[in-house]
């Protein structure tokens, strides 16, 4: 009856060690910050520059 070292100590490594996983989260971050101020510019650039009704 093996266990490793991990398992036996009860700790799991840390995400933020993994390169992939950095990668991800900031892609995805990004990802969120974009979306989230594109639906909010874009209304308010339509009425203040194009003369658009707010409906």
């Amino acid at each position: 009856m093996t266990s490793s070292a991990d398992s036996s100590s009860g700790t799991r490594p840390s995400l933020w060690r993994h390169r992939d996983f950095r990668r991800y989260l900031s892609g995805q971050a990004a990802s969120v910050t974009g979306s989230s101020i594109s639906t909010m510019v874009i209304p308010v650039l339509a009425v203040l520059e194009l003369g658009a009704t707010t409906a």
